[in-house]
């Protein structure tokens, strides 16, 4: 049986009574239509907060829970465009988004539940809130691993973020407007639970896709071996392959018919079954075997053997694809965990590396990768990164690299390259997100032309929330400043020779 679809789940709650709706709106529009033209399995339905109308399942006033399942962008918009404004409590609101996730928590395939709220916190209830509510909540979030986001405000980050583990950190600096009690509140409420985070809608778009739970792939068993007398229970999973960011697909049409005649005379037809495959080669013609291309391997996944990790150099492991190998067990007191344990710290205390031959499935080629010793992760692992064989070797002499005796200085130059890192506080360059937690560029302007296409609304301010390459970049005057420090060469005019 094939496994379950993996995908998401999400709540999103849209404050209709913000006094940044377009903005709110934009950025739903754009989430709901890439979310609905990137084939997207995953499934949202949308909570209206702060409306005159009331329906949802426990009563809570002006909150409306729409119908609409299919989460269509046409659909959702005119909802929203179209409600009239009220006041409910935004911390109601959210313990609704938790009780339909908690519904919905034990689905097949299920990824990361998203509980996603658009709102800048602006004309809501309490400013005095049920602590102990509160409280009932972080702890009903932090139980169902839900990803959190209150996407709207104008917040500002202490730092920039480059990877979903500095995330929490930057939540305890965040940086809030003067005057909001909700803000507050919404701040402590995000510091508390596991997945937590609130930002403008610029970042937040690009945060629903990079911060939430990694799909990953379908687990690969098949034991280590090393040798014919000895394996070792693992399973694969793999962490990155290399894919094509957007894809266009054709229009179905009729498939066409086709007939294949001989090269001299195109009068004369053939038939498949009286087809001969060959090759010729001077002058004559060899028969070829469709056989003599196919492969009888097994499925099996072998240690070749061990080298020294200055043998691996960071060119040849530019694969175009990556996995975690862990043990294949729970219990970190069985032999076989204890075992696999043992492996990777001697693998790391003598800095080697193992290469093993891995068979998918059966009669499929073999190919090679490098394991690499990975103490950092729990459980202990090997990180297997595919290495090129055959004609994909280039031949290069490498050389290890010689320290310098003498301190590098600190120049200019050195100075420069130093404030081009978006992590230094100091950057000349400034970004609000770094690379890994972007969408990418190209997607976020498919987005927003996909977005007014299908809206047929070209009034729609989309590409203010488009990331730019860079939020800040380094002035005319630091440029002329680094250019006067260069120093100056002479040149001397050529002599004419007698």
């Amino acid at each position: 049986m094939a496994p379950p679809t993996k995908k998401d789940l999400g709540i999103v709650l849209f404050d209709v009574a913000s006094p940044k709706k377009s903005e709110l709106l934009n950025g739903l529009m754009k989430f709901c239509c890439f979310k609905k033209y990137s084939d997207c399995k995953s499934m949202y339905r949308l909570i209206l907060v702060n409306t005159a109308e009331t329906n949802n399942d426990f009563n809570y006033p002006h909150i409306y829970t729409s119908e609409e399942e299919d989460f269509n962008p046409n659909e959702i918009f005119d909802i929203v465009e179209n409600a009239e404004p009220g006041q409910s409590d935004w911390i109601d609101a959210v313990s609704l988004g938790v009780h339909h996730l908690e519904e919905a928590a034990e689905m097949k395939g299920l990824v990361t539940l998203q509980l996603i709220f658009f709102t800048t916190l602006d004309e809501t209830n309490p400013l005095n809130y049920d602590r102990a509510k509160l409280n009932s909540l972080m702890v009903k979030m932090n139980e169902l691993d839900i990803f959190f986001y209150i996407i709207g405000p104008d917040v500002q980050l202490p730092f920039v973020i480059t990877s979903t583990q500095c995330i929490p950190r930057c939540m305890n600096g965040l940086q809030l407007p003067d005057g909001n009690q909700n803000l507050s509140t919404a701040k402590k409420l995000v510091k508390s639970v596991s997945n937590g985070v609130m930002c403008n809608t610029k970042i937040g778009l690009n945060l629903l896709f990079s911060y939430k739970n990694s799909a990953g792939m379908q687990p690969w068993k098949v034991p280590l071996a090393f040798g014919t007398n000895f394996s070792l229970p693992v399973s694969t999973s793999k962490i990155y392959r290399s894919d094509e960011k957007v894809q266009l697909k054709l229009i179905s049409s009729v498939s066409r018919s086709f007939v294949r005649a001989l090269a001299e005379d195109r009068n004369v037809l053939v038939n498949e079954d009286d087809m001969v495959r060959g090759i010729s080669f001077h002058g004559k013609f060899i028969q070829v075997d469709d056989n003599m291309f196919k492969t009888e391997t097994v499925r099996s996944f072998d240690v070749i053997g061990f080298s020294h990790a200055k043998f691996f150099p960071e060119t040849l492991l530019r694969g175009k694809e990556t996995f975690y190998v862990l043990p294949d067990q729970i219990d970190d007191t069985g032999e076989a965990f204890q075992l696999f344990t043992h492996l990777v710290k001697v693998m790391a205390e003598k800095n080697i590396y193992g290469i093993v031959r891995k068979v998918y499935a059966k009669n499929t080629k073999a190919r090679f990768y490098a394991l690499i010793p990975n103490l950092d992760y729990e459980p202990k692992c090997l990180i297997m990164a595919s290495l090129p064989y055959d004609g994909y070797v280039t031949p290069h002499k490498y050389e290890e690299p010689k320290c310098p005796k003498e301190p590098i200085i600190q120049d200019d130059f050195s100075n420069f390259f130093n404030s081009l890192i978006i992590e230094n506080p100091g950057a000349k360059t400034g970004t609000t997100l770094g690379p890994t937690m972007l969408l990418d560029i190209n997607q976020h302007k498919l987005a927003s032309a996909v977005t007014k296409k299908c809206l047929q609304r070209n009034d729609l301010d989309m590409e203010a929330l488009d990331v730019k390459d860079l939020e800040r970049a380094p002035n005319n005057e630091f440029f002329e400043g680094l250019k006067r420090s260069w120093p100056a060469r002479e040149v001397q005019q050529p002599t004419e020779s007698l």
